[in-house]
């Protein structure tokens, strides 16, 4: 045994580093999802379904900001550092300064319509409060995906761990004595400054980052990045985008907060599986620049993995998701447990052709992905009126698997067709 684990290492050397920064970006990434599904659990059940409507509501607007606001570093970033450290620091600054201003620029807008466009005191005071989270989380995210392209991600995993932990804590304890839904909120948005402040000076220790536009990279940074920002912020809207659709389709509140509720436990099942994407995008990088004819297959092996993992995975949630849910929160999220097999099969069903869209990257195909995206959201914006009015809320979801179908058969057309074009 040791001596074939021996021999496959020294056939594909990049598996090791693949290996080590994805146990450490992943075991991270499994412990934050315990803590945060623990304290979604705890704040669920003493918010009640319509005040984790809010909660849920909120927090995908705030998301939708830091997402758009990335500009595709979630994968330039680890991509450019795993081809050349030391010639990345340019690119490692430009892209920060421009992550701050993007943030910046997102938090106005959100500004701007919590006070000009929300309709309801609770949606515009939620909006308003989660403004910090909306910056020291994109900052956050920016940081850990540095430490992950240098391949230290232990380095942003541990405090991230100690700090959500902590955040555990305290908001238990705060709902314990009757807090409310913004002071949680609050506490979230401390909860991400605190780690910045941890996690910087660890980053700083790799690279002498200094707050600067290198002008050199600032056009790559904006050419490449806006693509890619705009096809990933529209991937994540077809996660985000149904529990707002629901609201504003169904105006239900309650429905919002156990729609998210469902979707947010979806999203922990899944997540592992996007860090094992992050984890291996600076070795896959390096293995697609020698022209390593085994890296194509990437795309093929996570769609298999996604596919084998989500059989009992839909099983066991079709099976055990009401019982576990309403012994944990009680009948009145009845709801949740019953939406929670459809939002796993929507999570899976968007992330599963997420290897092809990396290999696209990598290869300059960024148009394709984007092209992809873009038809994928207006599939969900044509459909979520009627199918929400035909089935409520798992209508929202519905449509979102649809969008999310087409967006997967479309990438692997157009990253099996890059691979071949590239290898001839």
């Amino acid at each position: 045994m040791i001596a074939a684990l021996r021999e496959l290492q020294a056939r594909f050397p990049g598996l090791a580093s693949i290996g080590r920064n994805a146990a450490h970006f992943v075991t991270g990434e499994w412990a934050e999802v315990l803590l945060r599904a623990i304290y979604a659990i705890a704040i669920s059940r003493f918010l009640g379904p319509s005040d984790y409507g809010w909660w849920s509501y909120a927090f995908s607007v705030s998301a939708i900001c830091i997402n758009f606001a990335a500009m595709g570093s979630e994968l330039l970033l680890p991509e450019r550092i795993g081809k050349d450290r030391e010639a990345a620091l340019p690119f490692i600054e430009t892209s920060f300064a421009v992550r701050l201003l993007l943030l910046s620029a997102f938090g106005v807008l959100m500004a701007g319509y919590a006070l000009f466009g929300a309709t309801e005191t609770m949606e515009r005071l939620a909006l308003l409060v989660l403004l910090p989270t909306v910056l020291f989380r994109g900052i956050s995210n920016w940081l850990r995906l540095a430490a992950i392209g240098f391949e230290q991600a232990s380095l942003a995993m541990r405090p991230m761990v100690m700090v959500r932990a902590a955040e555990l804590v305290l908001g238990i304890g705060l709902v314990l004595t009757g807090a409310n839904l913004l002071t949680l909120l609050a506490l979230h948005g401390l909860s991400w400054l605190v780690e910045v402040a941890i996690i910087m000076p660890r980053i700083r220790k790799l690279a002498l980052l200094q707050l600067r536009i290198r002008r050199s990279e600032l056009s790559d940074v904006v050419r490449k990045g806006a693509i890619i920002g705009v096809a990933s912020g529209l991937t994540f809207l077809l996660f985000a985008a149904p529990l707002i659709l629901l609201k504003h389709y169904s105006g239900d509140i309650a429905a919002v907060g156990q729609f998210g509720l469902a979707m947010q436990l979806s999203m922990f099942a899944v997540m592992a599986l996007q860090g094992v994407l992050t984890a291996a995008q600076s070795v896959l990088s390096r293995a697609v620049a020698r022209e390593d004819e085994r890296a194509r297959y990437f795309g093929l092996l996570f769609l298999l993995g996604c596919i084998v993992l989500a059989v009992p995975a839909w099983f066991g949630a079709r099976w055990l998701g009401v019982p576990v849910v309403t012994w944990l929160l009680g009948e009145q999220y009845r709801m949740a447990g019953e939406l929670l097999p459809i939002c796993l099969m929507l999570a899976i069903s968007v992330l599963m052709a997420n290897g092809y869209w990396q290999l696209l990257v990598i290869h300059g195909r960024i148009a394709a992905g984007a092209v992809v995206n873009l038809l994928s959201v207006l599939l969900l914006a044509g459909t979520a009126a009627s199918m929400i009015a035909e089935y409520g809320a798992a209508g929202a979801a519905y449509a979102a698997i649809l969008a999310g179908l087409l967006r997967s058969v479309l990438l692997v057309i157009a990253g099996t067709l890059s691979g071949r074009q590239k290898s001839t």
